[in-house]
């Protein structure tokens, strides 16, 4: 018994060591993409005028007839 927890762990040990061989560019790139969009979304938030209005469209993922929706004024 006391040699499957043995096996167990050291399995588990170099199940590790292997996926961090193997995924830790992946992840590092991935952080990285993750970083430089964070930058070039606050330098977007800086460039834009404080108190000035502005709009973007938003992507729609609602696919299919969009009706239009009547508001009434209250």
């Amino acid at each position: 018994m006391r040699d499957f927890f043995v096996i167990l762990i050291v399995a588990f040990v170099l199940f590790g060591i292997f996926r961090r061989m193997m995924f830790g560019s992946f992840y590092a790139a991935f952080n990285q993409m993750n970083k430089e969009q964070e930058r070039k979304e606050q330098e977007e938030r800086k460039r834009k005028a404080s108190g000035k209005i502005t709009i973007e469209k938003a992507s729609s993922k609602i696919k299919g007839d969009i009706e239009d929706i009547d508001y009434e004024e209250v």
